[in-house]
């Protein structure tokens, strides 16, 4: 078979055409629109490949470089299903276009492209970084097989590379430009949440690149200038993931988090009795993050329960559901139908030795059903063992307090209550009984995972410092007692 390329003239605008011949006859012809060329800058590039086995013919990629300052590479791909050729629409690239490289080694090429939607989404073009997508081609439709479990090796040498470019030049971490693509990267690889932490400790909150979502549908691929909202850049970041495919399936649903054991689903009804978990009712304390009803507590307030409820200060006792739980942090999402009210903002710095409170709802069987509210400091920047996730605080807590905020002076949530260090325990190991030792999951954990569900928690507030009685208001507004059956 013979290929020619050339070109066409339409005005005073010339665009490259690609000739397929056999025998002198003409098989197919097609104008590559979209890289309009003058005469004195004509180019073209063919390529041919199997991209796709089960074509009778390898497949052919005709591309041309329509000579931007940073763009573009448009291309095409003509293949043969075996009753004519067809061509398939490429992406138009930056630089040069598609590499091609049989990553699974199945025989077939992939086509490997950065991922465009990163240039300039975070800071300036050379500023910006943007990580690899994968596509095949299935007939005469490319696919992403970024999510593809055959393609995960070649992802972790991707990230491997990067994080060996942030080693030699450490600058990188403060890079918002670099965090993006490589949050990206670690999303594919099913490790986003712990990734949030390091971009949210990290990223350059001084960069003055404006960043904005759409809260309404896209006209023609531009949002309408109404319809911006500016925000910051975990937020945009999160928006741009969930636009652009990055956000896998990670979501645990009410019915997978109570799933029955094996032994408990048994037909033999004696032995079900014998081997379901025994239990029993608990207490524990949350906060509202959204004005659609979602809260937080600890994981293991909610563990095992068939029934939750959550009751605001004055307000009856309203079912929850589990929206998402993440065990490793001791976290949990939950949900209320009638969810409007306060909601706490977030801020995820944490310093040493600033004054912090803690709401909740201790002992309710005891003390105030109303809230308790203590005050203390963060007295350590680590949990037990150096946990970095966690941090220290004096705020006396008790049983009860797990799951409730930890408020700084302005009433952000910097922190959520965790657990306190056993007295007895302490006392034996020691010989001396620890006085207000306590801890919380930071606030950088606690923005990860909800960034994670897809709640964009309310920016922190700075202005306004907070005299006890006022903190204690604002605490109790957007708080909840939590109660497990």
């Amino acid at each position: 078979m013979e290929i020619e390329a050339s070109s066409v003239a339409e005005g005073d605008i010339r665009y490259p055409t690609i000739t397929l011949r056999k025998a002198g006859q003409v098989l197919f012809k097609e104008v590559l629109k979209g890289a309009e060329l003058s005469a004195d800058s004509m180019n073209s590039e063919v390529r041919v490949a199997w991209l796709d086995r089960s074509a009778v013919e390898p497949q052919i990629i005709f591309s041309s470089y329509w000579n931007g300052a940073h763009c573009c590479t448009v291309s095409k791909i003509l293949t043969n299903n075996g009753a004519s050729w067809r061509s398939v629409e490429g992406a138009t690239l930056d630089g040069g276009g598609y590499q091609l490289e049989d990553i699974d080694g199945d025989g077939s090429v992939e086509l490997l492209s950065a991922d465009n939607s990163f240039l300039y989404a975070f800071a300036p073009y050379v500023f910006s970084s943007a990580p690899v997508t994968i596509a095949k081609l299935d007939g005469i439709h490319l696919v992403d097989v970024r999510w593809n479990p055959d393609f995960r090796p070649y992802y972790r040498r991707e990230l491997f590379g990067w994080e060996y470019r942030a080693k030699l030049d450490p600058e990188l971490w403060r890079k918002n430009g670099f965090l993006g693509a490589w949050l990206a990267l670690k999303s594919v690889l099913g490790e986003a949440e712990q990734a949030w932490t390091v971009v949210l400790e990290n990223y350059d909150r001084s960069s003055d690149w404006p960043l904005a979502i759409c809260d309404g549908p896209l006209i023609e691929g531009v949002c309408p200038e109404e319809t911006k909202r500016e925000v910051n850049f975990p937020e945009a970041l999160r928006d741009h993931l969930s636009r652009n495919g990055y956000l896998g399936p990670q979501t645990a649903t009410a019915k997978e988090a109570s799933k029955p054991s094996e032994q408990a689903s048994s037909s033999d009804d004696t032995t079900a009795a014998a081997t379901a978990p025994k239990r029993v009712s608990s207490a524990g304390t949350g906060f509202f993050v959204s004005d659609q009803g979602h809260f937080v507590t600890n994981h293991h307030v909610i563990k095992d329960c068939r029934a939750i409820d959550a009751r605001r200060p004055g307000q009856l006792k309203q079912p929850a559901s589990i929206v998402a739980v993440d065990p490793t942090n001791d976290l949990a999402l939950l949900r209320v139908e009638a969810g409007k009210g306060a909601f706490a903002p977030v801020r995820v710095e944490t310093r040493l030795g600033e004054a912090v409170a803690v709401f909740g709802y201790p002992l309710s069987h005891v003390l105030a059903s109303g809230g308790n509210f203590t005050l203390g400091n963060v007295t350590a920047l680590a949990g037990l063992g150096n946990d970095t996730r966690f941090i220290q605080i004096s705020a006396p807590v008790q049983p009860g307090n797990s799951g409730g905020p930890l408020l700084d002076i302005y009433g952000n949530v910097i922190g959520v209550v965790t657990s306190k260090l056993d007295a007895v325990a302490a006392l034996a190991a020691t010989g001396d009984i620890p006085q207000n030792v306590n801890f919380a999951l930071r606030g950088s954990s606690l923005y990860a995972f909800l960034l994670s569900y897809g709640i964009s928690p309310a920016a922190a507030l700075n202005e306004t410092k907070l005299e006890a009685p006022d903190l204690a208001e604002r605490a109790t507004a957007f708080s909840v007692a939590v109660t497990c059956e």
